[in-house]
Parts: C-alpha cells; sequence; structure tokens
C-alpha cells in the first residue's frame, strides 16, 4: 500500500483517528502523511527501553501533527459550537432538543451498525496487512449503510413520540436515514484516512464538513427567516455528503483506492477484529450520549435541548486530548514510543486542559447567557459539573488510544462496558432525583471510572526484558543503507502478553 511505510519484515499502522512521526522529530508532509522511523531489529520492544533522553526527543516530535490536528478539531468544534448557538436561538427549546435527540440516535445506532470494522481497519491498514485493503473496507463500509438508515429510522420514531417531539412524521424520518447514511460513510472514510496515515488529512475533512454545515445553516436562514428541525436535517445531510466525497477524493488521489469492493475474508477479518472492539467504541458513544437520550425520554424534548447545551460547551475540552492520543497510537503501535513517553505527555495534556476548564467553570454564567440567552440559563450548573467530568475523562482519551495501538482492544473495551454500566445505573437513580444536574453527576463518575480503568490497564503492561545478543551478531550498528536481511525481526503490534484481536 502506497503512502505508509513498511515496518521491519512488514507491518504496519494507520493513523485511525491518529498518526506517525517519522524519526526522532516527526514531521507531517503532504497534507498530513506522516511516515514512522523503521524500527531496529529489537522492533517494538527495543523502543520501549531506551533511555529517557531519546524517549523526550521522540516525545517532542508528537507536538507537531498533535497541534495540527488539535487546531483543525478546534476549528471543527467552534464551528459546531456556532451551529449549536444558531440552531438554539432560531429553534425554540423544544425544536433544539428534538434535534440533539435524532443526532444522539444517528450517531449510537452508526457506532454499532459499523461492528468496529473503523477500528479494526485501523489495525490492518496500519500493519500493511495484504489480506485487507483501502477497498475492502469501503465495500463493506457501503454494505453496512442499509441496516445503518433502517435500524436508525426504527429507533428515532418511537423516541421522538415518547419525547412528544414538536416535528414528527415520514419527512423527519426519511431525512434521519439519510442523516444516518452519511454519517457512518463519513466516520469510515475519516477512519481510514487516519489509517493509512493522514491524520491532518482527515481531521482537515472533518472541519470542512463542519464549514459547509454552518455556511448551508446561514444561507437557510437568511433565505427563510427562520428555522425548523425538518431544514436544518436536511442541511446537515448535504454536509454529510460533502464530507463523504472529500474524504473519498483523498483517499482516490494519493492511490490508496481504486473501486470498493465486497470481500468476503476480508470483511471477516475486519468484523472479527472490530467485534470485541465494540465496547471501546459502541459502549463509549453511548456512556458520552444516554444522559441525553434518557433525559428526553423522561422529561421531554425542552428538557434535552438545555441540557444540550452544557454538554456541547464542556465536550470542547475533549479536542486536544483527543489529537494528542491520535499521534500517540500511531507511535506506540509503530514502535517509536514507549509508555514511559506516554505518561509524560498525558500529564502535559492534563495541565494545560485544567487551566482551560477553570477558566471556562468560572465564566460559565456568563457563557451560556451571552451565547445562547436567557431561556437556557439552567444549563449552567450541569455545564460546570461536566467540565470537571471532562477533565477526568483526558487520561482515557489517551490512555485507549495508546493501548489501541498495541493490539489491546480487549482493555478497551472492557473500560467502554463498565463505563457503559456505571453510567446507566447513574442516570436512572439520578437523573429522576436531580434531573439534568444529575445526569451530569452520573456523567463525571462514569469518565472517572473508566479513566482509572484504562489507567490500571496500561500499567500491567509487563515490562520486556532485554534480549541477550547471539554471539555471531556484530555489535556495531546497522549501516541504515544496507538493505535489511532476514536476520531483522519484524515489528510487533502485539502485547508481550497478548490479548484477543481487535484494535481501536
Amino acid at each position: 500500500m502506497s503512502g505508509v511505510r513498511r515496518a521491519g519484515a512488514g507491518t504496519v499502522l494507520p493513523a485511525g483517528h491518529g498518526s506517525a512521526v517519522g524519526g526522532a522529530a516527526g514531521g507531517a508532509a503532504g497534507g498530513g502523511d506522516v511516515h514512522p522511523e523503521p524500527p531496529s531489529p529489537g522492533g517494538r520492544h527495543r523502543a520501549v527501553s531506551r533511555g529517557a533522553g531519546r524517549s523526550a526527543a521522540r516525545a517532542s516530535g508528537v507536538a507537531g501533527p498533535a497541534v495540527a490536528v488539535s487546531a483543525a478539531a478546534l476549528g471543527a468544534a467552534l464551528t459546531n459550537l456556532v451551529v449549536a448557538v444558531i440552531t438554539a436561538r432560531a429553534l425554540d427549546v423544544g425544536g433544539r432538543g428534538e434535534l440533539v435527540l435524532i443526532l444522539t440516535v444517528t450517531g449510537l445506532t452508526g457506532m454499532f451498525v459499523a461492528l468496529g470494522t473503523g477500528t479494526s481497519a485501523r489495525y490492518y491498514l496500519g500493519r500493511t496487512d495484504p489480506r485487507v485493503s483501502v477497498d475492502h473496507v469501503l465495500g463493506l463500509s457501503l454494505l453496512l449503510l442499509v441496516p445503518q438508515c433502517l435500524v436508525t429510522a426504527a429507533i428515532v420514531g418511537p423516541t421522538l413520540w415518547l419525547a412528544d417531539a414538536p416535528e414528527r412524521g415520514p419527512g423527519i424520518l426519511v431525512l434521519t436515514g439519510l442523516l444516518s447514511v452519511s454519517t457512518l460513510l463519513g466516520i469510515q472514510l475519516i477512519d481510514t484516512l487516519n489509517a493509512v496515515g493522514k491524520v491532518i488529512a482527515s481531521a482537515l475533512v472533518n472541519t470542512a464538513g463542519c464549514l459547509a454545515q454552518l455556511a448551508a445553516l446561514v444561507v437557510l436562514q437568511v433565505s427563510t427567516g427562520t428555522l425548523r428541525v425538518a431544514p436544518v436535517l436536511a442541511v446537515s445531510v448535504v454536509a454529510g455528503a460533502f464530507q463523504c466525497v472529500a474524504g473519498f477524493v483523498l483517499l482516490r488521489r494519493a492511490g490508496l483506492v481504486t473501486r470498493p469492493q465486497l470481500d468476503r475474508a476480508a470483511s471477516a477479518l475486519l468484523i472479527r477484529t472490530g467485534v470485541p472492539a465494540l465496547g471501546m467504541n459502541t459502549a463509549m458513544s453511548m456512556t458520552f450520549r444516554l444522559d441525553r437520550y434518557l433525559i428526553g425520554v423522561m422529561s421531554g424534548t425542552s428538557a434535552v435541548g438545555i441540557y444540550s447545551v452544557a454538554a456541547t460547551a464542556s465536550e470542547i475540552l475533549r479536542l486536544v486530548p483527543s489529537s494528542w492520543g491520535q499521534v500517540l497510537c500511531y507511535r506506540v503501535a509503530s514502535g517509536t514510543m514507549g509508555t514511559r513517553a506516554v505518561f509524560a505527555e498525558l500529564v502535559r495534556v492534563f495541565a494545560v486542559m485544567a487551566g482551560v476548564a477553570a477558566l471556562m467553570w468560572l465564566a460559565a454564567d456568563h457563557l451560556v447567557l451571552f451565547f445562547f440567552g436567557d431561556a437556557y440559563r439552567s444549563a449552567v450548573t450541569p455545564l460546570r459539573v461536566l467540565l470537571v467530568a471532562e477533565l477526568l475523562l483526558v487520561a482515557f482519551q489517551i490512555d485507549a488510544r495508546v493501548l489501541s495501538g498495541q493490539g489491546r482492544t480487549k482493555a478497551c473495551g472492557a473500560a467502554g462496558l463498565v463505563g457503559l454500566a456505571v453510567v446507566a445505573a447513574a442516570d436512572v437513580i439520578l437523573i429522576p432525583a436531580a434531573g439534568m444536574v444529575g445526569a451530569a453527576w452520573a456523567s463525571l463518575i462514569a469518565y472517572g471510572v473508566v479513566s482509572l480503568w484504562t489507567r490500571a490497564a496500561m500499567a500491567r503492561v509487563p515490562r520486556v526484558p532485554r534480549v541477550p545478543r547471539e554471539p555471531h551478531v556484530s555489535r556495531e550498528p546497522p549501516d541504515p543503507r544496507e538493505p535489511r536481511g532476514t536476520g531483522d525481526e519484524p515489528m510487533s503490534l502485539a502485547p508481550t502478553e497478548p490479548e484477543p484481536a481487535g484494535t481501536t
């Protein structure tokens, strides 16, 4: 596969929602391509045992691509925040709540129907496994669009009825089905871009889609003078389609895709490896969004409309740790970074986000009133609780991606399932008792639990003993100009004590 350099005897990885860095000081080129340093004969194990100075040099190489991805993600988040402000002011609280419910269900069904194939694609494409290609990933993604549309429409219909949504009917269900299709395909394409090392390009595609949605929404409001749920959904469908086309064009221009094709063996590999990751992807997605769904069903669309303002504002804090995690995932998988360096990056990111969270906590009242208006004043207290919750989530966002880079989706999946169980139980208890504030506290508890879980999983990685040299092996470093022979050990993405297959 072009665009990703082979490592050792022939394994490779994605930037799956992450990327790699070349040499000691990584650099991004060509729209986000990052090429890992070819591992030494000790492969990933040798990289873990290197000195602190070397680790620090490599860690500094994370900053370039991570900052670029963070900047693009920040642009997307700010754009989405503007969209949220526009819809909150143009729609009434009930209309805003209905829109949030539809988007919540669409996102959840997309994670479930995909069967973790976006995650497994990062593993196989990153290793340049000849059994799975970009064409195979896209072919399977197209097949999954049919159940995605049907499942989403089947769930949204009863949900809107239970929540007494202001706009219901066949038109809304059709638009919801189309939105679910563009959402799933867009996510799969972005995952694929990340998987082949085009992390910055994938972040830019996401940002471009958000900007297209904002532009179309502004045009719609100016031309009609008002907004309703159905036209806003139509705008989202168009923006999603634009994002899909942009992602496919980038893959095509990079020579990574010719024609999507459905291959039974490749699909079986992707699904078999991806299903264990459902605990990570689907369960964590439900952990992040279940509060909105339950508030809508228990308290109606107006309540979820207000709560969504607090959730949207607090989730801005996820941008930096998520982007850092993308890059660290690739570097750990390619054997160019050890877990000590990962922890140092985690501490740096947490320190920065703590400062940002403190500022937002102090200004929460003014931020909500200024951007959303007095109708959303009751979102202030949930926002402050959720800001603390997002800080507790920082470790999970980085550690989960690093575990994925090690091929340990079993640990990630377990964290996701535990988080879902905790938040579901806490929501059922706290939402009836304390409403939106109770939902925020339920999220805080769950986020803390999943971060502790993945931190413990990182600590369980055994230290690999130094492999003694064979008497006939030269102690001099190999000449990089000479071809690598069969004596070079292939790089392994599996942990020392392998867990069941899967990656995130």
